[in-house]
């Protein structure tokens, strides 16, 4: 069904006098402009100025189309979850798994329509620049671990009876958002080869592979699915990639799966740690998505902490019986 679209962040620039006058400060002791437009020291700081709202612009803009599986405008062919369209990555036996293209036109589609909440003329114009200003066009290119965005906007600014142009701004936002689509597409490669079951050991593999904490959230004839990437900061926000899956009612369907309550554990490094998991059900299969242990196929969890371990844990759980699945959250503290 169709979403919601989510309420777009509008970020306000404050201190305009405080950029401007940086601007002319770096200027000054760099002593030269970018290769790939020469920029006179009096606008310097509207150059500065606008970079800066592209920087803010498309962060926001891998945040956000990272967290709706690749997507600013939410596709039809997606579920609503809390007013939130999140895409379907398989539906149906169709693979719907957006292309690299796809995902720089949807982030440049975001800055483009974003950038103007915030730019601020009228601050810089009571500062005595005149400006005018064309057609902001984004282009976007996703690389290995960073995502480039060069701005066309054409600026005529006039100041002291000067009349000068710009047109070209750069950012770069450090982030693979690639990564996470391409485990997402090995996840759906292994769910298209047996659809009528979720994959959620492969699930955990892809995790440990790509270096991604993945998490599920059962939604009834759709499963959610998370990856985060604890490697990216954003503004003091990880990097979040979420798609969903659609399973026919009979799929999901069967004798419910009861996991018993799992007090809060802690182990000590140097000690082994073991605990027993115990779920009711049939021919149950347990497994854990972390890189801390690995999980017996019967619930146990046996390992010796190491001191680079030391820290608190949420842990998922999970554990299916091939038709159903149910999921339990272990916390852990290790210590020294």
């Amino acid at each position: 069904m169709k979403a919601k679209r989510g309420q777009l962040t509008v970020f306000v620039i404050i201190g305009v006098v405080l950029i401007i006058g940086l601007g002319l400060f770096l200027y000054t002791r760099s002593g030269a402009a970018p290769k790939e437009e020469a920029v006179p020291a009096d606008i310097a700081p509207v150059k500065m100025y606008i970079e800066e709202c592209l920087k803010q612009t498309a962060e926001d803009a891998v945040l956000r189309v990272a967290f709706y599986g690749g997507y600013y405008q939410i596709p039809e062919n997606s579920t609503d979850f809390n007013s939130m369209g999140i895409p379907y990555y398989y539906n149906e036996g169709r693979v719907l798994v957006p292309s690299k293209t796809k995902i720089q036109n949807e982030i440049a589609d975001y800055v483009n329509e974003n950038l103007g909440a915030c730019i601020d003329f009228e601050a810089l114009r009571e500062k005595g620049y005149s400006i005018e200003a064309g057609e902001a066009v984004t282009t976007v290119e996703i690389a290995a671990e960073e995502v480039f965005f060069t701005l066309d906007y054409p600026l005529t600014i006039k100041v002291n009876e000067v009349e000068n142009k710009l047109s070209k701004f750069d950012s770069t936002v450090k982030a693979d958002i690639m990564k996470m689509r391409d485990a997402s597409s090995e996840y759906i490669t292994a769910q298209k080869e047996v659809p009528q079951a979720t994959k959620l050991q492969h699930l955990i593999d892809i995790s440990i592979k790509y270096g991604l904490f993945s998490n599920v959230l059962n939604l009834g004839d759709t499963i959610l699915y998370y990856f985060t990437d604890n490697n990216v900061n954003i503004r003091g926000q990880p990097l979040v990639y979420t798609f969903s899956v659609y399973y026919p009612e009979e799929v999901l369907s069967g004798k419910p799966i009861s996991i018993s309550g799992i007090p809060e554990q802690t182990a000590t490094i140097g000690k082994e740690f073991y605990l027993k998991i115990d779920a009711i059900g049939e021919n149950l299969d347990y497994s854990a998505v972390t890189g801390l242990f690995n999980m017996s196929k019967t619930g146990e969890i046996r390992f010796t902490p190491g001191k680079e371990q030391v820290g608190s844990y949420t842990i998922l759980l999970i554990v299916d019986d091939k038709e159903n699945v149910e999921y339990a959250t272990l916390k852990l503290t290790i210590k020294e």
